[in-house]
This record gives C-alpha cells, sequence and structure tokens, in this order.
C-alpha cells in the first residue's frame, strides 16, 4: 500500500469535503431481485454455481441485484456495479499491485477466472490499469467502488450523479482518474465490457450464491438495528442504509453516502470478503467484525461532515497528535489530522458499543482504541455521556460538537502547561 497517496487523498477530502450531489438510484427490495434505480422487479430466477456459464452476447437487459431488506430502509446486496468493477479489476493485476483483491480458492472465484478469462485484454481492463498506475492521488481504494455507485446498474452505466460541477469530494473522484476525460472513457470501456462477456448472465447464474452470502452476512448482523442505533445517536435519519458485501474485495472496508436534495442520505458501507470459505462461498466476518465495521464506515459519514464545518476550529489542534502518529503508520495514521477525525468517529463507536451491547463490551472497546494509541478517545467519551444525558438541549451530535470541541481546548491547555518538577530541576 502506497502510504503518502492514501493519506494525501484522505487529507484532501477532509479539506475540500461538501455535501455530495443528489443521486437518484437507490437499491430498494421487497424480494430478492432488485433494480438498483428502486423500480421493483420480479424475482431473479436461482441457478447452480457449479459451471460458470459460456456463452457470450450483447447484452442489453438491465441487470438486477440480489438484495435482502432487513428493516424498512436498511437492505444487504450483491450489487452488480461493484462485481462489474471487482471483475475488471481483476483481470487487470489490480490484486497484485495493491493486495486488494480477495485470492482465497473459492467456487466464486473460480467461476470468475473461469468465465472472464477471454476479456483479460479488453479496453476497460487496459484502461483500468493505466489509470490506477498513472496517477499520484491513486485510483484504488475506495474511489472505484464509490465510482461505481454514481452509475446506473450495467450494462447502461449512465451517470446519475454527475462528476460535473459537482462538490468537492465527487470531484475527487475525477482527480484520482487523472482527469474528466480518462473518468469518462474508463466507463465508456466498462459498458461496452458489460455488454461483450454478457456480464449479466454471468451475474444472474450466481444469484444463488449471492443469496447464501447475503444470508450468511445477516446471520453475522445478529438482531442490532446498527443503522438505526447510529441515526438515533447523531439525530439524523438516512434515507436509506446499504451494506454490500464484496466477494472479490480484500483488505478494505469502504463507506460512502449520497446527498439527496432534502439533506437525507443514502448511505452505503462496502465490505470485504473474509476467511473460512464455507461451501466454496467467502465469509464477511463475525458479528462483531460486521458490527464494528457498520458503526466506523456509516458513522464516518456523520462525523466528516461535522468536523468539515469545524475545520479551522479543529486545525490549531492537529499537532495534539503529531507525537503519537509515528507509532501509527501500520495503521495508515501517520498524520495529526487523520487520528484527530479517527478519534471522534472511534469515540462515537465506543459509546454506541456501551449503550447498544453492554457496558463491558464498550469498555474493551476504549482499551483497544487506547492500545491503538487513540490517547484522547477516553475524554471524548466521557464528554459524550454528558451529550447523552441532555438530549432535549442537545438534539443532535451537530448541535453537541461545539462541547466536544472543548476536550481539545482542555488538552491543548494542558500539553502547554510548563512541567514544574523539571524546570525547578533545572534551577537547582
Amino acid at each position: 500500500m502506497n502510504r503518502n497517496r492514501i493519506r494525501l487523498v484522505f487529507l484532501m477530502a477532509l479539506i475540500f469535503s461538501l455535501p455530495v450531489s443528489a443521486f437518484a438510484a437507490k437499491v430498494q427490495s421487497t424480494d430478492s431481485a432488485v433494480d438498483v434505480s428502486g423500480q421493483p422487479l420480479s424475482p431473479a430466477v436461482d441457478s447452480s454455481t457449479g459451471s460458470a456459464a459460456t456463452p457470450v452476447r450483447a447484452q442489453t437487459d438491465t441487470v438486477t441485484a440480489v438484495s435482502r431488506q432487513i428493516t424498512p430502509s436498511t437492505y444487504v446486496t450483491i450489487d452488480p456495479r461493484i462485481e462489474l468493477i471487482a471483475v475488471v479489476a481483476l483481470l487487470s493485476g489490480y490484486g497484485d499491485r495493491t493486495g486488494l483483491i480477495n485470492t482465497d480458492k473459492t467456487s466464486y472465484l473460480a467461476d470468475v477466472e473461469a468465465y472472464f478469462a477471454r476479456f483479460k485484454e479488453h479496453q476497460a481492463v487496459r484502461l483500468f490499469t493505466e489509470i490506477g498506475t498513472a496517477n499520484e492521488l491513486g485510483f484504488d481504494h475506495d474511489a472505484p467502488p464509490a465510482m461505481m455507485l454514481h452509475l446506473s446498474p450495467p450494462p447502461q452505466l449512465d451517470v446519475v450523479a454527475p462528476f460535473d460541477d459537482a462538490p468537492a469530494d465527487i470531484q475527487m473522484i475525477v482527480r484520482r482518474a487523472g482527469g474528466r476525460e480518462r473518468l469518462y472513457a474508463l466507463i465508456d470501456a466498462l459498458r461496452t465490457f458489460a455488454r461483450d462477456s454478457d456480464f449479466g448472465a454471468f451475474y444472474k447464474a450466481h444469484n444463488e450464491a449471492y443469496s447464501k452470502m447475503i444470508d450468511r452476512y445477516v446471520e453475522s448482523l445478529g438482531n442490532c438495528d446498527y443503522a438505526g442505533a447510529l441515526e438515533q445517536y447523531h439525530g439524523r435519519r438516512f434515507h436509506s442504509c446499504t451494506t454490500i458485501p464484496a466477494p472479490l474485495f480484500r483488505r478494505g472496508s469502504y463507506g460512502t453516502c449520497i446527498t439527496r436534495p432534502d439533506g437525507s442520505m443514502d448511505v452505503y458501507c462496502i465490505s470485504e470478503a473474509m476467511l473460512p470459505i464455507r461451501n466454496g462461498l467467502p465469509s464477511f466476518g463475525s458479528g462483531e467484525i460486521v458490527r464494528y465495521l457498520c458503526w466506523h464506515e456509516w458513522g464516518h459519514l456523520f462525523v466528516n461532515a461535522v468536523l468539515t464545518e469545524h475545520q479551522a476550529e479543529l486545525a490549531k489542534y492537529y499537532s495534539l497528535f503529531e507525537p503519537v502518529t509515528d507509532g501509527m503508520r501500520d495503521q495508515d495514521y501517520d498524520m495529526g489530522v487523520i487520528v484527530l477525525l479517527e478519534s471522534v468517529d472511534r469515540a462515537v463507536h465506543v459509546r454506541l458499543t456501551t449503550r447498544e451491547i453492554g457496558p463491558q463490551e464498550g469498555e474493551a472497546q476504549l482499551e483497544l482504541e487506547v492500545e491503538r494509541g487513540f490517547f484522547l478517545v477516553p475524554a471524548l467519551c466521557k464528554r459524550l455521556e454528558e451529550y447523552e444525558e441532555n438530549r432535549d438541549k442537545y438534539p443532535t451530535f451537530e448541535s453537541f460538537f461545539p462541547r466536544l470541541l472543548s476536550v481539545f481546548e482542555e488538552a491543548a491547555a494542558k500539553r502547554a502547561e510548563p512541567d514544574i518538577s523539571s524546570t525547578a530541576a533545572e534551577h537547582k
């Protein structure tokens, strides 16, 4: 992993972040198959994953997503847009370059490799490689899936959330792709790839496998409404909340959101594949891991937005965290601004764990964050208890943030105090 590129992207996104442009497409489901635009469709036909289909024809039908509705606004979906970009990434050698492709010997991976092998030299694959290796900002990690979530389902891949004249966080995707021309060339090549390979036939042939993966993920979710708990804590509701298990992704789970004109958000958590392999298919983590990823990734979408509004005030406290960044390089948290942002998100996560799961689990989570180097999380948690006890005064996390900001002020003041014992020793 190129840490310099990742932290540069993260810092730029924080400094220039604004609400995301309106996005029309939303995954909704009343059955196992849905149109990503939210239009109800007939149920998908389950089929065997024992062998990959081989006929290739020009695909014109919109691919329907295998999805499960968990609550009125929460879904688990194997998104065909994400699977499409993951297939192209795999063929490009992206996994060798970044380590971000799941290479575990699953039957699903074997089917992908067998079906799409003939398209390894396709223009979409070549262009993905060129873009991914030519730009210092790095078109990797969250950038490819974020791009795909701004498009309609394959094979059309219409841009339903325009990249032109968009807020800066969306424009970051364009920059990381090397500019508008290259980004749109990639999207066009992906349309051609989807049609040339008949990606829809492959996806449909694996509906049963996708349903089993969703079953496995839902089992790990348990009975806790993680999205609802996060909404209640922050005092802001999602329009929809979708978790996307990604069987071809590894070493990277990502949160992203689309803000609608009324201020509500469609939020996504893209979850990497993990061991163990069961019946030839990957897993996506234990209940504890799923909970952690949901609250951490979705939590960032709230926290980042609030911190961006206070970036001028927060900038003077970045130096508080510089002494610990050297020891956190292996976590890619080697800049003060990143540690500050992570500290707030993780403090909220600890409080959610304490309230929703139990005090013992919350204390364990707190100890883990301190061990990782987030030394201000205990003080932030203590201040958040004030928020929890005074929700009539502070109805939203955003309204309470000035009080939370005082934690950094107090830490800075304490750091500025002279060390009396050492000063006295100097004058002896």
